[in-house]
């Protein structure tokens, strides 16, 4: 029998095992239990563990999701492995052991000091872009081309970014081909310079 013949009379028989699982419940035939007998656990669904295979429907043990997905192989669906071996498996300390979570990577942001030095040249890409090729460039266009969202998009070309991530900068530049100084310039805000003021306090006229 083909390798794929066989996974699909595998997976024939095991929606076969959990239909009349199903069905014997219905029945009254099987009681689903409330607590898991391996770890019991009472929070979560209980299903049905073929802990014999699944040629053999109704042996099976009541187990949480937890517990069933600690069950996966071929293993502890052969019929070898006892209720306490089974019940030492789930309850292992690397199953009970709680990692600290990994700190989540900050993507890198333009400062918001920057918000009205930043320019970018999007629009006149755009424009460039429908020029040499002919073709009209819209906004959704553009998002579908590069991956970036067509808000995002919108927001870049009118210049209305608070921050931006790297990976946004990059995909333009490979869409358009050009360099970061072709892209987006600094445009440095203008000052205005108060008039001085002598030691008496009156004005300085110029």
């Amino acid at each position: 029998m083909h390798i794929d013949e066989q996974k699909q009379a595998r997976t024939r028989l095991m929606k076969s095992a959990h239909v009349q699982v199903s069905q014997a419940v219905k029945a009254g035939k099987l009681t689903r239990p409330d607590t898991c007998e391996l770890c019991s656990n009472t929070k979560g669904r209980i299903v049905a563990h073929h802990w014999n295979g699944h040629q053999e429907p109704l042996d099976i043990w009541w187990v949480c999701n937890s517990c069933n997905i600690k069950l996966q192989g071929d293993t502890f669906h052969s019929g070898t492995v006892t209720r306490d071996e089974a019940r030492k498996h789930v309850t292992h300390p690397r199953y009970t052991v709680q990692h600290a979570p990994r700190p989540k990577a900050k993507a890198p942001k333009v400062s918001r000091h920057y918000r009205s030095a930043v320019r970018f040249r999007v629009k006149e890409l755009m424009g460039e872009y429908r020029y040499s090729t002919g073709k009209k460039l819209s906004y959704r266009r553009l998002a579908g081309q590069t991956g970036i969202s067509k808000t995002s998009i919108c927001r870049i070309a009118n210049n209305d970014v608070i921050d931006i991530q790297l990976d946004t900068i990059k995909q333009l530049l490979l869409f358009f081909d050009i360099g970061i100084g072709d892209l987006m310039y600094i445009d440095p805000p203008t000052t205005t310079t108060q008039p001085a003021v002598d030691q008496g306090g009156d004005r300085r006229r110029p």
